[in-house]
């Protein structure tokens, strides 16, 4: 049985302390409230349904191009947008993992095949049994987080980058979940996107709702190669 998003505290008559969302407990960053005071007035406008300086500025933090960037309500919104865009008919997933994934597979349409992982051995992913799934299962999308939710285990950057080439071997693409990226060590060098521009099948999520403390602006974006 899947589970769903946490971060839902309204379901509670009481306080309650919450361990389900991750979010940063350093909280909103000063320049995030100071700017949202600033741009108050602009709530009189709509938005620019191309969305350009938030692309722009999403881009300039990845060292991207915005052409390639796409914004969504959260990476949740894009992750649906993910399967009907693309369709896929099957989709590979080492679990646990974050359960929005196997919802938004089934909803689109899509056979959800999971990896199970064993937590004597710490939930860790062995990159030859990822290989051996690309091989064998047939899918037309592999979903990763990296690091993982809720594991947090953290593929190193050789290795994704030969999962990736072997699934494009395969005519697969490879979604990464980058939303815990800034956590990391050795951030942003551990992140995909440092040499992403390389493939075509290739499309990486990111989100201000865990690392910037901001899961209630609802604000996501992804590279897509």
């Amino acid at each position: 049985m899947m589970d769903f998003h946490g971060g839902n505290i309204y379901r509670y008559p009481y306080p309650v302390i919450d361990f389900s969302a991750n979010i940063n407990p350093l909280g909103v960053p000063p320049r995030v409230r100071k700017a949202v005071v600033e741009k108050l007035d602009l709530l009189v406008h709509y938005p620019d349904p191309e969305y350009i300086a938030p692309r722009e500025a999403a881009a300039r933090y990845c060292r991207v191009s915005k052409e390639n960037v796409i914004l969504g309500n959260g990476a949740t919104e894009i992750i649906f947008q993910l399967f009907r865009a693309l369709k896929p008919d099957r989709v590979l997933a080492p679990v646990p993992l974050f359960s929005e994934y196997e919802r938004a597979a089934r909803l689109g349409g899509a056979e959800f095949v999971p990896i199970v992982l064993d937590w004597e051995n710490g939930f860790a992913l062995s990159p030859q049994l990822l290989f051996e799934n690309l091989q064998q299962v047939g899918a037309q999308m592999l979903m990763l987080c990296n690091p993982n939710n809720p594991t947090g285990k953290l593929l190193d950057r050789d290795t994704m980058k030969a999962v990736i080439e072997t699934a494009k071997s395969l005519s697969v693409t490879v979604v990464v979940d980058e939303t815990f990226i800034e956590f990391t060590e050795d951030y942003p060098d551990s992140s995909v996107l440092s040499f992403a521009s390389e493939f075509d099948n290739v499309v990486v999520l990111r989100a201000l709702t865990k690392f910037f403390a901001l899961p209630g602006l609802r604000a996501g974006y992804a590279w897509v190669g």
